[in-house]
């Protein structure tokens, strides 16, 4: 089986809100969807905080949640949650 040949959507909300001049925190959410805002197969939420400790340079602690689902079987997992921190 190919591609599949309905029309998806994908959609990302971001939203970012500075704490003085050397920190912000941020937040974004995305659902993806096979069918034109149905069937949704994949969801992902992260946030976190940056530092900007000098300009054209930032340090960001992040923590967020990720999970994709089968294209037939919408209500499980693929694979089991895929959680994540990091430092970039």
């Amino acid at each position: 089986m190919g591609q599949y040949t309905h029309l998806g959507s994908w959609n990302i909300l971001n939203i970012r809100y500075d704490i003085g001049d050397k920190w912000s925190v941020f937040a974004e959410g995305q659902v993806r969807s096979l069918h034109f805002y149905d069937w949704f197969h994949y969801h992902e939420y992260k946030a976190g905080i940056i530092w900007h400790n000098r300009p054209g340079m930032h340090i960001a602690l992040g923590m967020g949640d990720y999970d994709t689902y089968k294209e037939v079987i919408l209500l499980h997992p693929k694979t089991t949650t895929n959680s994540g921190y990091g430092l970039n």
